[in-house]
């Protein structure tokens, strides 16, 4: 895959950046560097190399426990306004 000025045009469009030709130039070059470049580490054997992290992480869960919560008695006490089992506050949406 080759960048082209069409592929840099369309980049400068849709970072709304106005790109003179000698930075379009520029950019097509340093773009199609990158993209040999991860080509080529495509084509890396690794197959007969160890690996260089081989631990197995697991992440240690703790178990849930039921405990019991605060009565809706005692939440509500200090509420300003209340229904029922719930707080009133007032409207912001219009």
């Amino acid at each position: 895959m080759k960048i082209g000025t069409e592929d840099v045009d369309y980049l400068g469009k849709m970072c709304t950046i106005k790109l003179e030709n000698t930075e379009k130039i520029e950019i097509i070059k340093e773009l199609n560097e990158i993209i040999n470049f991860v080509e080529d580490i495509k084509y890396i054997s690794v197959n007969d190399r160890e690996a260089i992290n081989p631990y197995y992480i697991e992440n240690n869960f703790r178990d849930d426990k039921v405990e019991p919560s605060m009565n809706i008695e005692y939440a509500l006490k200090n509420a300003s306004s209340t229904n029922g089992d719930y707080f009133l506050v007032p409207k912001i949406i219009k």
